[in-house]
């Protein structure tokens, strides 16, 4: 309830095992029913797939940003990758490359051949690979966006959220294992969202900091704490 109704800020503080993350997909899922749009990080991609794989049981439209590599497998499905395949204009995407690697290979194939062509010929050529490159690209960029744009939630960690898809328009941040993230790596999903909600124990592990003169300076101690 405090979290739902704080204006800013709100901290979920325990130990290890209390249902940290559990509380911060009970306050997801209420924002979204409000009408809210969330945005859910954590500073390692394994504490992302932890509250991925809570909230594909709330039934709302989640996506996650990243490699599909590093997020679990059982979990790829609600990967930004895997949706935007499944997507019915994929397919022309599919198109479009396939027939830009037909023409790459006709052209490694037949190499000899096409030194017999016009320089014109051979330019014009490359251009048209190029262009189908890059209509392919545009198409799923666009198509990535929206995907992103139609979602309730969308996770990622700190550091990989990419404003190329995302825009800073969620009425909510929530952040988990935040005693764990270094405290401007806390603030790329601060500055996309309105309020916030962190969920850690500063009891448990602190930020992994190879630098002791950045620790001296500050950054030992995290958003969550101070």
């Amino acid at each position: 309830k405090r979290a739902l109704c704080s204006d800013d800020a709100a901290l979920v503080h325990g130990p290890r095992g209390t249902g940290k993350t559990t509380v911060l997909v009970e306050i997801v899922r209420q924002h979204v029913a409000r009408g809210g749009r969330v945005l859910a990080t954590a500073p390692s991609n394994i504490a992302v797939d932890n509250i991925l794989e809570k909230l594909l049981q709330t039934g709302l439209r989640v996506v996650r940003l990243g490699h599909p590599a590093r997020t679990l497998e059982s979990l790829r499905h609600g990967n930004l990758a895997a949706q935007l395949e499944a997507d019915p204009v994929y397919r022309q995407v599919r198109e479009i490359d396939a027939r830009r690697e037909q023409l790459a290979r006709r052209k490694s194939r037949h190499g000899r051949g096409l030194n017999q062509l016009g320089y014109g010929e051979r330019q014009a050529r490359e251009r048209e690979i190029s262009r189908l490159w890059r209509e392919a690209r545009d198409l799923e960029f666009d198509l990535s966006r929206r995907i992103v744009a139609s979602a309730n939630v969308v996770l990622g960690p700190h550091a990989g959220i990419s404003k190329r898809f995302v825009k800073g328009d969620f009425d909510l941040a929530v952040l988990d294992e935040a005693s764990q993230a270094c405290e401007p790596l806390s603030w790329v999903p601060l500055c996309m969202a309105r309020k916030a909600v962190f969920a850690g124990d500063s009891n448990q592990l602190p930020p992994t900091i190879y630098s002791k003169e950045a620790a001296q300076g500050g950054l030992a101690v995290t958003l969550f704490d101070r």
